[in-house]
Protein backbone atom coordinates (compact mmCIF):
# COMPACT_ATOMS: atom_id res chain seq x y z
CA UNK A 1 0.00 0.00 0.00
CA UNK A 2 1.29 2.93 -1.12
CA UNK A 3 0.70 7.01 -0.55
CA UNK A 4 -0.91 9.30 -3.05
CA UNK A 5 -1.73 12.24 -3.81
CA UNK A 6 -5.84 13.22 -3.82
CA UNK A 7 -6.14 14.78 -7.40
CA UNK A 8 -8.46 17.23 -5.00
CA UNK A 9 -7.26 18.30 -1.88
CA UNK A 10 -3.72 17.31 -2.71
CA UNK A 11 -3.25 15.37 1.13
CA UNK A 12 -1.62 11.96 0.95
CA UNK A 13 -3.93 8.71 0.77
CA UNK A 14 -3.42 5.30 0.48
CA UNK A 15 -3.91 4.05 -3.32
CA UNK A 16 -6.09 1.19 -1.48
CA UNK A 17 -8.59 3.28 -0.09
CA UNK A 18 -11.89 3.63 -1.71
CA UNK A 19 -11.96 7.53 -1.13
CA UNK A 20 -10.00 10.19 0.21
CA UNK A 21 -11.18 10.77 3.86
CA UNK A 22 -10.22 14.58 3.67
CA UNK A 23 -12.65 15.63 0.74
CA UNK A 24 -14.43 12.37 -0.29
CA UNK A 25 -13.16 11.69 -3.61
CA UNK A 26 -12.86 8.48 -5.44
CA UNK A 27 -9.25 6.98 -4.65
CA UNK A 28 -9.45 3.37 -6.23
CA UNK A 29 -10.65 2.42 -9.85
CA UNK A 30 -14.53 1.18 -9.38
CA UNK A 31 -14.69 -1.90 -10.61
CA UNK A 32 -18.14 -2.41 -12.92
CA UNK A 33 -19.29 -5.84 -13.94
CA UNK A 34 -20.52 -6.26 -17.83
CA UNK A 35 -22.15 -8.60 -19.26
CA UNK A 36 -20.16 -10.66 -21.40
CA UNK A 37 -19.95 -10.19 -25.36
CA UNK A 38 -20.69 -13.93 -25.64
CA UNK A 39 -23.93 -13.66 -23.90
CA UNK A 40 -25.10 -10.49 -25.56
CA UNK A 41 -24.46 -11.89 -28.79
CA UNK A 42 -26.86 -14.76 -27.84
CA UNK A 43 -29.53 -12.49 -26.96
CA UNK A 44 -29.89 -10.54 -29.24
CA UNK A 45 -29.50 -12.73 -32.15
CA UNK A 46 -31.94 -15.43 -30.89
CA UNK A 47 -34.28 -12.43 -30.37
CA UNK A 48 -34.16 -11.13 -33.79
CA UNK A 49 -34.57 -15.14 -35.14
CA UNK A 50 -37.29 -15.50 -32.72
CA UNK A 51 -39.10 -12.19 -33.82
CA UNK A 52 -38.60 -13.34 -37.57
CA UNK A 53 -39.92 -17.03 -37.49
CA UNK A 54 -42.64 -16.05 -34.84
CA UNK A 55 -44.13 -13.17 -38.08
CA UNK A 56 -43.51 -15.98 -40.60
CA UNK A 57 -45.50 -18.11 -38.47
CA UNK A 58 -48.18 -15.75 -38.50
CA UNK A 59 -48.31 -15.26 -42.16
CA UNK A 60 -48.13 -18.70 -43.07
CA UNK A 61 -50.71 -19.46 -40.40
CA UNK A 62 -53.01 -16.98 -42.10
CA UNK A 63 -51.98 -18.74 -45.70
CA UNK A 64 -53.31 -21.73 -44.12
CA UNK A 65 -49.84 -23.43 -44.33
CA UNK A 66 -48.47 -25.77 -42.19
CA UNK A 67 -46.53 -23.94 -39.27
CA UNK A 68 -44.85 -26.54 -37.21
CA UNK A 69 -41.25 -25.87 -38.74
CA UNK A 70 -41.39 -22.10 -38.66
CA UNK A 71 -42.98 -22.41 -35.02
CA UNK A 72 -40.06 -24.88 -33.51
CA UNK A 73 -37.49 -22.45 -34.94
CA UNK A 74 -38.97 -19.74 -33.51
CA UNK A 75 -40.01 -21.49 -29.96
CA UNK A 76 -36.03 -22.82 -30.19
CA UNK A 77 -34.77 -19.52 -30.62
CA UNK A 78 -36.79 -18.34 -27.66
CA UNK A 79 -35.63 -20.69 -25.63
CA UNK A 80 -31.75 -19.89 -26.54
CA UNK A 81 -32.72 -16.34 -25.53
CA UNK A 82 -34.04 -17.40 -22.45
CA UNK A 83 -30.89 -19.26 -22.03
CA UNK A 84 -28.60 -16.54 -22.55
CA UNK A 85 -30.28 -14.34 -20.04
CA UNK A 86 -29.91 -17.28 -17.27
CA UNK A 87 -26.19 -17.57 -18.32
CA UNK A 88 -25.19 -13.04 -17.99
CA UNK A 89 -27.16 -13.94 -14.63
CA UNK A 90 -25.11 -16.87 -13.57
CA UNK A 91 -22.00 -15.35 -15.09
CA UNK A 92 -22.23 -11.61 -13.14
CA UNK A 93 -25.38 -11.49 -10.58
Amino acid sequence: MALVNCPDCSNQVSDSAPACPHCGRPIAALQIEQTAKKYKGWMAGSFIVSILFFIATAILFGMNKPIWPTFAIAVTALIAYLGAIAGAWWRNG
